[in-house]
């Protein structure tokens, strides 16, 4: 029964532009109306998204809901300068419709993950057991313990600026060095070159 009706529902929503526009043609609808009554068409479309975006704390496109909001809320100007006033009330239906979307896609948006300088390397979750360089925890702790860099290449000048280190190990691909590491490495060199 829920299929036929879902059919019946989607035959409905495709045949009724094609109805409205039969319409116009024969006169029965003015430009004015059949406009309008398309236009609430889209306001009312929007509706389930508006439901489900609740329901479900999401949100839609921001750029999507704020450039099509404000282009019919331009057309809702153009249409009430054309005199098109019932064109102008749908379009500007449309246009708070969207609006309540972007109004829900800031609410429920949902920060990206950012990794702060301060955050220790091995807080960040995909760094949990190993480091970039495909080493455990353990296996890096006992490198660096060691009195020499090793097999690891340093951009001495952005360490020494403090814009983090990174090193090259031996797939030729730089991977970064946490921050409490580099500074530890640095003070290592610095001593290393005192002497």
């Amino acid at each position: 029964m829920t299929r036929r009706f879902e059919a019946l529902g989607i035959a409905a929503s495709g045949a009724f532009g094609p109805m409205i526009l039969l319409l116009y043609l024969a006169k029965i609808l003015t430009a004015d109306l059949s406009f309008s009554i398309i236009g609430f068409s889209f306001a009312v479309a929007l509706i389930p998204g508006v439901v489900e975006n609740y329901r479900k704390k999401i949100g839609w496109s921001k750029r999507s809901c704020i450039m099509t909001g404000n282009n019919l809320f331009a057309f809702t100007v153009i249409f009430l300068t054309l005199g098109l006033p019932l064109t102008a009330v749908s379009e500007f239906v449309s246009a708070m419709t969207w609006t309540v979307l972007l109004v829900q896609a800031f609410a429920y948006a949902k920060p990206k993950p950012t990794v702060s300088r301060g955050e220790e390397f091995w807080d960040r979750p995909e760094n949990k057991d190993l480091d970039e360089s495909g080493m455990t925890k353990a296996e890096t702790e006992a490198y660096f313990a060691r009195p020499h860099v090793g097999p690891c290449k340093i951009d001495m000048e952005n360490l020494m600026v403090g814009g983090g280190a990174y090193c090259m190990y031996g797939d030729g691909k730089p991977h970064q060095i946490p921050d409490e590491e580099a500074d530890r490495m640095l003070e290592h060199l610095k001593e290393m070159h005192a002497q």
